[in-house]
């Protein structure tokens, strides 16, 4: 271990402050991959398609718990330690040198970085499923997982026309009416779809949406900054008149000893006043500008909030126009991955590939430490045409966010 802590200390102090995530995949079984990801189609099944195909990517995670509830180690972000096989676990390091990472006052408040980020891409659209609230998510060891969307333009010429989320409920809409299309989950289409409502999704726009909010995600690439869990029920058996929900997963949030009616628990998981709420109006989220956008062309970037409004997570877009070299800072420590373009932050080379393959390491993601994200991060982009683009992912401790 001491090894390993002197190579990351090593690594922060050749790139002041910045340092590189080893990539970090995750397999699906329940949905096919959309291949949006950049992963060479030969490696979409890497892990064996036994475990799915690869369908998500996730940033800044400390690790979430499996069935037994330990961590699981495949949900675990690493840091690369600049030479092949050497790498540090991000909780591990948050233990060994979390003052240095976050910053004391966050160490003594959060303890570790509660959020992760994750790009999700699926050949078809999501069920209709809800993360359970806090109540009933930790009566099975499990985290409450309010959670955000923002769909970049970069990575989606290619919707499958999925581009439809699936919010809330019609008004109206009954619990009997709910509890029947539970209890049909079995029994063929259950269409629970239709008692939900449809929201078109626009490119360069996102969502925040509270744990117990019943939604169906678009086949839309989506960036998701997150509360730290991976809990989940679903409601809808059938998509696209082929693809099976495994009910079987919904066991997991049913307590150990639970002896009444499974239907009306799954049923009652759900925030069911919450889930007729005016969603356009509430959690729509245009991005919002950082400052003036004439005071940001001046200084040769442009950057916006693209996840606001939650003490749990929040997320920037930044863009450097080619040919500038510009200084950002920021009131916290942030993870990131970039989007388009190539460069440098702080010395570190960073790009964005055109294509990945499973196993090997990229340059386009990486992790600011506290201090280095006050002083404020050299980054260049010295494309004569392309602009750089990243996204930044900040735990619960960054007071600048827009609570709105």
């Amino acid at each position: 271990m001491s090894k390993s802590l002197n190579l990351l200390q090593n690594q922060l102090e050749k790139y002041h402050g910045v340092a590189r995530f080893v990539p970090l995949w995750l397999p699906r079984t329940f949905l096919p991959p959309g291949r949006r990801l950049k992963l060479h189609p030969d490696d979409l099944y890497g892990f064996g398609v036994d475990k799915g195909g690869i369908c998500e990517r996730w940033f800044c995670s400390i690790g979430v718990p499996g069935a037994d509830g330990a961590i699981d180690e495949t949900t675990v972000s690493r840091f690369y330690l600049g030479e092949k096989g050497s790498e540090l676990l991000f909780p591990e390091a948050i233990d060994l040198m979390g003052n240095d990472l976050l910053g004391a006052e966050t160490m003594q408040r959060l303890g570790t970085f509660k959020m992760f980020a994750k790009l999700y891409d699926y050949g078809a659209a999501l069920p209709l499923h809800m993360h359970p609230t806090a109540e009933y998510a930790n009566r099975v060891g499990m985290n409450q997982k309010p959670e955000s969307y923002y769909f970049p333009a970069e990575l989606n010429s290619i919707t499958y026309d999925h581009d439809y989320t699936y919010f809330g409920l019609q008004p109206g809409t009954t619990k009997e009416q709910f509890l029947e299309c539970i209890r049909n989950y079995n029994k063929g289409d259950n269409h629970v779809l239709s008692l939900s409502q449809a929201y078109k999704v626009k490119l360069g726009t996102g969502w925040f949406l509270p744990a117990g909010i019943l939604h169906a995600p678009a086949s839309v690439v989506t960036y998701e900054p997150q509360y730290i869990s991976d809990s989940l029920v679903f409601y809808q058996n059938i998509v696209e008149s082929k693809y099976i929900i495994d009910d079987r997963m919904n066991d997991a949030n049913i307590p150990e000893g639970f002896t009444g009616d499974r239907a009306e628990y799954l049923l009652e998981l759900i925030d069911w006043d919450a889930n007729f709420e005016n969603f356009r109006m509430k959690f729509y989220h245009e991005p919002m500008t950082v400052k003036s956008k004439d005071e940001m062309q001046a200084e040769g970037y442009y950057e916006e909030w693209i996840s606001y409004g939650s003490e749990d997570f929040s997320a920037k877009r930044l863009v450097v126009f080619p040919g500038q070299k510009v200084t950002i800072k920021d009131a916290a420590a942030y993870g990131f991955i970039m989007m388009q373009g190539y460069g440098w932050i702080s010395g570190m080379e960073i790009n964005s590939p055109t294509m990945i393959r499973f196993g090997h390491q990229t340059a386009d993601e990486g992790f600011v430490i506290k201090s280095a994200a006050a002083e404020g991060v050299v980054i260049e982009n010295p494309s004569e045409f392309t602009d750089l683009v990243m996204l930044k992912h900040f735990n619960g401790d960054n007071a600048e966010v827009p609570m709105i």
